[in-house]
């Protein structure tokens, strides 16, 4: 029988494609040429975006010039323009988590800007013009994406995909999650979902096996958070809690086998917090 069917061609499994996924994604593609507006518009808008386009364009974090550029009655409404920080920059209260995020998707722009440059195209490489605006707001768009594709994950694992796909897109698409993805993209609001979702996802990834690189993950993913919205430092209660309770309980097990695992838990899991928090102190 063996030597039959060693002769016989063999065919290796497929992956089948989740049609969850695909659902999601769908539903996301269909919304966006409908909703999105990559437009800078408001104070918030403008206090955001200012960081990355300083950081890049005139490799400062001094955000003057772009607050200037847009239309004079906003300048008013800006707490810090008149407020100058000991470094001589004037005062940006809104977070600088979502620069970082939108970095890739504006150095991009930045990049595809000058080539058009140099190919004879005008078009003008100061931050302000469109390739830099629309590729920021996609940035935001594709990590809502990846937001959405993450807490379907995580939702698979206790429901079917039907359910989980449905209820995902339900929580994205029927709650401001919408218009903060879309319709006004350069906003903390949408980057902030990511990172929640991201959080979450990490999370369970150590329950389930704690190791060093997924608890620096879950640290570095709390960090990051921090950077989007200080209240983010909220994220550190529950892995903290989980973390003190291997030093707590059970007693039965030496204190030595306790303090061990804690410490090696607590470590790679501050080393990742604090590669990203202490920067901002």
């Amino acid at each position: 029988m063996t030597e039959e069917l060693r002769g016989l061609p063999t065919t290796r499994p497929t992956r089948r494609m989740d049609r969850g996924a695909v659902a999601i994604v769908v539903a996301f593609c269909l919304l966006a040429p409908i909703f999105f507006r990559p437009v800078v518009q408001g104070v918030d808008t403008i206090g955001y975006y200012s960081w990355v386009r300083a950081a890049v364009i005139e490799q400062s974090l001094d955000v003057r010039s772009t607050w200037e550029h847009y239309p004079g009655e906003l300048i008013l409404q800006f707490p810090g323009y008149r407020i100058t920080t000991p470094t001589g920059y004037i005062h940006n209260q809104w977070a600088a988590g979502p620069a970082l995020l939108w970095l890739p998707f504006f150095l991009a722009a930045h990049g595809a800007v000058l080539l058009l440059n140099a190919a004879g195209v005008p078009l003008a490489a100061d931050g302000f013009s469109f390739p830099y605006v629309f590729a920021a707001a996609a940035g935001t768009c594709v990590y809502v994406l990846a937001a959405m594709l993450l807490l379907y994950a995580i939702a698979r694992r206790y429901f079917k995909p039907a359910i989980a796909a449905g209820s995902v897109i339900v929580v994205a698409f029927a709650t401001p999650l919408l218009f903060y993805t879309f319709v006004n993209p350069f906003t903390s609001h949408g980057l902030d979902a990511f990172a929640g979702a991201l959080y979450v996802f990490c999370w369970l990834a150590v329950r389930d096996r704690p190791t060093f690189g997924r608890r620096l993950a879950l640290g570095l993913v709390i960090g990051l958070a921090t950077w989007i919205r200080v209240q983010n430092l909220l994220l550190l209660v529950a892995p903290v809690a989980g973390m003190t309770w291997l030093l707590c309980w059970p007693r039965e097990i030496a204190w030595r086998v306790r303090a061990r695992a804690f410490l090696s838990a607590v470590v790679p899991f501050a080393l990742g917090v604090a590669a990203l928090i202490l920067p901002l102190m």
